[in-house]
C-alpha cells in the first residue's frame, strides 16, 4: 500500500505541473520526499531479503534486482524513443538517438549508457534541463536506486553500530549540503542547478541506510513494532502523504526557520518507523500485493504520458490516475508476469526458508 501511495503523490505533482485541475489532492506529499522515502522502503526490503533469500548470495540477488527493474524500464523507455522518433519529436534525448545532438566527448556515451543501464541518471539532473537527455525522466531515481544495490551486499556485512554511525555521518552530510553549497555553483565550467543535493547519491544513501537499521532494529526487538498499532500507522501515512500540506501549515509555526532538508528528513523518518508495523501486517495481503505491483509502472509511465501526450494532464486528477492505471496493469500482465516466474526460480533456487517466501516474494518486488 506504502508503494502505490507513494507513486500516486508522486504523479498528483507532476500532474498538477503540467497543468491538472486543483483536486482534494493537491497538498499530497512533494515528488521528491516521496522519492526519499521509497529509498527508506527499499532499504528495509533489501537487508530483509538479503537476511534470508539471498544470504551469502549476492550474485543471485543482483540478478533479481536487474530482473525486476530492467525489463519494464526498457519497455516504456524502448515505447518512448520509437515514439519520439516515428513522429519527429523536437527533444533532446530524440536528437541525441537521431545522432543530431552531441552532450559531449564523455557526457553522450554517459547519457547512452546510462539509458540503458540505469546508472548514472542521477547525474544529469546535476546540469540543467539534463533530464530532457532521459527517455524515461524518472529513470534518474532508479539508477541511484541501482547503485545503492550494488552496495547492499557489503552494506548488511556492517555492524548495527557500524550501519548507524554510517547513516548519521551521511544525515549531517545530507543536512549540511544546502548550506554549504551554493545556489549556483559550477565545477568544469557545467552550471549545476539549484539543490543539487537531492541528486547526488551519497547524500541520499543515509535513507536507504535508515531502512536497514529499521529492519535490523525490528529484527532485535520484534515487540517494539506493537507500540505502533495498524490503525496509527496508516494514519501517518494517511497525513504524510495524502495531505503533507496541510498538515505541515499546521506545525510550520512549531518548526520554525527550517529547511525543505531538515523538514523531508523528519518526515521520512516519521514514515520509517512504520514500515515494521505494515510489513507484519500486510506481508500476506493479496490486496496490498496487487496495490505495491502497481506502483513501479505507474511511476515509470506517468512522466513520459503527461510530458508527451497532448492535453492529458487536463483531463483531471482521477482520469489520469485511472489511464495510468490501467497501462499499468497492462505491463504487469504483459512483461512482469512472465519475468516473474524467472525471479521466482532465481529466489528459490537455494532461497529462503520455506515459511519465510510468501512474505518474501510479496515484498521484494
Amino acid at each position: 500500500m506504502l508503494r502505490f501511495l507513494l507513486a500516486t503523490a508522486v504523479v498528483l505533482n507532476h500532474a498538477m505541473s503540467f497543468g491538472a485541475p486543483n483536486s482534494l489532492l493537491r497538498h499530497a506529499m512533494p515528488a521528491n520526499l516521496a522519492v526519499q522515502v521509497f529509498f527508506v522502503v527499499s532499504g528495509f526490503y533489501m537487508a530483509l531479503v538479503l537476511d534470508t533469500t539471498y544470504r551469502g548470495q549476492a550474485g543471485r540477488f543482483y540478478l533479481n534486482r536487474g530482473l525486476r527493474l530492467l525489463p519494464t524500464y526498457w519497455a516504456i523507455a524502448g515505447i518512448v524513443a520509437l515514439g519520439l522518433l516515428v513522429f519527429h519529436v523536437d527533444w533532446p534525448f530524440a536528437r541525441l538517438i537521431r545522432g543530431e545532438a552531441s552532450f559531449g566527448l564523455i557526457g553522450t556515451p554517459l547519457a547512452l549508457f546510462a539509458n540503458v543501464a540505469l546508472l548514472g541518471q542521477e547525474l544529469f539532473l546535476l546540469v540543467p534541463n539534463g533530464y530532457q537527455y532521459l527517455a524515461v525522466a524518472p529513470g534518474w531515481s532508479l539508477g541511484m536506486e541501482a547503485s545503492f544495490y550494488l552496495l547492499a551486499p557489503l552494506l548488511v556485512r556492517l555492524t548495527t553500530r557500524s550501519l548507524a554511525t554510517l547513516t548519521v555521518g551521511l544525515l549531517i552530510a545530507h543536512q549540511a549540503m544546502p548550506w554549504a553549497w551554493s545556489w549556483k555553483t559550477e565545477i568544469a565550467g557545467v552550471e549545476l542547478v539549484v539543490n543539487p543535493w537531492f541528486y547526488v547519491m551519497p547524500l541520499q544513501l543515509p535513507f536507504f541506510l535508515l531502512g536497514m537499521l529499521v529492519y535490523r532494529w525490528d529484527k532485535i526487538y520484534p515487540a517494539a513494532r506493537r507500540l505502533l498499532p495498524m490503525p496509527a500507522a496508516r494514519a501517518i501515512i494517511g497525513v504524510l502523504v495524502l495531505t503533507f500540506g496541510d498538515a505541515f501549515a499546521v506545525i510550520a509555526p512549531l518548526l520554525g526557520q527550517l529547511l525543505p532538508p531538515q523538514i523531508y528528513a523528519l518526515s521520512t523518518v516519521g514514515l520509517a518507523v512504520t514500515l515494521p508495523t505494515l510489513f507484519h501486517a500486510s506481508k500476506h495481503s493479496a490486496f496490498d500485493r496487487a496495490l505495491g505491483d502497481l506502483a513501479y509502472p505507474l511511476y515509470l509511465i506517468h512522466y513520459p504520458a503527461l510530458q508527451f501526450i497532448p492535453g492529458f494532464a487536463k483531463l483531471g486528477i482521477g482520469p489520469v490516475i485511472g489511464v495510468l492505471a490501467a497501462v499499468s496493469l497492462g505491463l504487469i500482465y504483459a512483461i512482469e508476469r512472465p519475468v516473474e516466474a524467472l525471479r521466482q526460480w532465481v529466489r528459490e533456487n537455494r532461497g529462503a526458508p520455506e515459511e519465510l517466501r510468501p512474505a518474501v516474494a510479496s515484498t521484494e518486488s
